[in-house]
């Protein structure tokens, strides 16, 4: 039964936020896993405080976080604001994953509908089925990584960027200005590579009409780059808000290393990055790319993804917007060849994350193509299917299934502690490895004020320090490598009480 477009795109969000909730559950428990993701979280808490940064604690070392800045008695989050802030209102519902789930279901909804109105509602659905099999949109979209986010705001963007030329009112400059400006919060440089065609397109625009209709485009194209501007502002806000000046790169006060360019400053190793490194990153980059952005095999080395890319190049009908979907891939590749640091990762060559709706756009324009081509569409897609399907057993589920309780961090200690039913409590975790806190760490509130409190075991001396700041709370040690995990501390400290496996 064909869902008229009053229920497609209802039934589009629901699809994008089951998928996006059941990765969510499945694979990471709906917690944060890797460094970048417990930052993320830690500065939604705060912002949902109503702070910019919270206050270093007297003992930091016990409370320590990867990626969160401690400087001048503060303590801050090294990314930059745009989806910490998203997060909030997850982080009050006591659901940070729900924050993902909703946009994952709205970027299904956007991409239906720029691929529908600029090629037909077949590519479109095509292009949906393909990205539901890429496991990198998945795994990340299950996340809590801000790229889905970004995803969002950009093709909410050229939604409204598109709809300029057609549309007489202002409306969708206001739109796509706040949509780009959000953007820029979350990742700005991914955002003003992605941006740039557009910014391109403007200046044509303008240069190239007359009378009335240039004068429409310098109201629309003014008012959507001041909105842009004006909410680019929040960026050096959060800087001076958090470390005193407009200027500070928060990635520098982790590794002073780690910024764009070439040369001895930046980047690791003997001379820093060089553009030699920067395509060697970008040659294994690809690589994982070619295989994890659809989950698509390689038959004979070569990734099955380049026929239908060629396809849809190549064949007739020809047209420039076909081209045009390269161009996302190829400004985001060439823009991190300035940076040190891999976009590949368990995850996927994350950095290009933002690409893979355009890549499956033209992946779907070949397949079309080919199917007219061959005039045997019902073979052309069974093909389809049958190649998803072997992407899926050789590429897609053991990417995915290397997912699951990434890093050792499952939810399995903090059921521990809710079995225990302990309250007012301070617990001290047992560290080998930053991710044993981890496994506890995310529950922790801004102020280390909430019901139970997570520290580092940090011995006899440090400890005492820790329990000195919350004197009224009853005192637990967890060590998940002995059995049973949690015991209650009593003085003297050798002397305890199990509590509950």
């Amino acid at each position: 039964m064909r869902l008229n477009r009053r229920g497609l795109y209802p039934a589009l969000f629901l699809l994008g936020f089951a998928c996006s909730s059941l990765v969510a559950f499945l694979l990471f428990d709906a917690i944060p896993h890797v460094e970048d993701e417990h930052a993320i979280l830690r500065q939604a808490k705060i912002f949902s405080s109503g702070a910019f940064s919270a206050e270093l604690p007297a003992v930091p070392s016990a409370f320590s976080i990867p990626f969160m800045v401690e400087y001048e008695g503060r303590q801050f989050s090294k990314y930059h604001p745009g989806f910490s802030l998203l997060l909030v209102p997850g982080v009050l519902l006591d659901a940070p994953w729900l924050i993902n789930a909703c946009l994952s279901g709205l970027n299904l909804c956007l991409v239906f509908r720029l691929v529908g109105r600029n090629w037909n509602r077949q590519i479109a659905a095509l292009t949906i089925f393909l990205l539901l099999c890429s496991p990198m949109f998945l795994a990340i979209s299950g996340s809590l990584f801000s790229h889905t986010a970004l995803l969002s705001c950009l093709l909410s963007f050229l939604h409204f960027f598109f709809r300029l030329r057609s549309d007489t009112s202002v409306r969708p400059a206001i739109f796509a200005g706040c949509a780009l400006g959000f953007a820029a919060c979350i990742r700005p440089f991914s955002a003003a590579l992605l941006a740039l065609p557009c910014v391109l397109t403007a200046v044509w625009h303008i240069c190239a009409t007359r009378d009335s209709a240039r004068e429409r485009y310098v109201r629309s194209y003014v008012i959507l780059g001041s909105l842009t501007l004006l909410l680019c502002g929040v960026l050096p806000l959060y800087n001076y808000m958090t470390s005193g000046s407009a200027m500070t790169n928060a990635y520098t006060l982790i590794w002073p290393y780690d910024t764009l360019g070439f040369g001895p400053e930046s980047g690791r190793g003997v001379g820093g990055h060089t553009f030699a490194k920067g395509l060697l990153n970008l040659k294994l980059d690809m690589r994982q790319y070619a295989s994890l952005s659809l989950g698509w095999p390689s038959l004979a080395g070569v990734p099955l993804i380049v026929l239908p890319i060629l396809a849809g190049l190549l064949l007739k009908p020809r047209r420039a917007q076909d081209l045009l979907l390269l161009l996302p891939l190829l400004i985001l590749a060439l823009g991190y060849t300035f940076y040190w640091a891999r976009g590949g990762s368990l995850f996927g060559a994350r950095y290009y994350f933002e690409s893979i709706p355009f890549i499956c756009a033209l992946v779907a324009v070949g397949i079309y193509k080919l199917a007219l081509l061959s005039k045997a569409t019902s073979l052309t897609y069974l093909l389809v299917i049958l190649t998803a399907c072997w992407g899926a057993q050789s590429e897609s589920l053991p990417m995915l299934a290397k997912l699951k309780d990434l890093y050792g961090i499952d939810a399995s200690d903090s059921e521990v502690v809710d079995r225990a039913g302990i309250s007012n409590a301070l617990v001290f975790v047992s560290v080998r490895h930053w991710t044993d806190y981890g496994r506890l760490s995310w529950r922790n509130e801004a102020d280390l004020q909430g019901d139970i409190v997570f520290a580092m075991d940090g011995g006899t001396v440090r400890n005492k320090a820790v329990r000195a700041l919350h004197p009224h709370r009853e005192v637990f040690s967890f060590d998940r490598r002995r059995e049973p995990k949690l015991l209650s501390v009593e003085e003297p400290l050798d002397k305890r009480e199990v509590i509950r496996k």
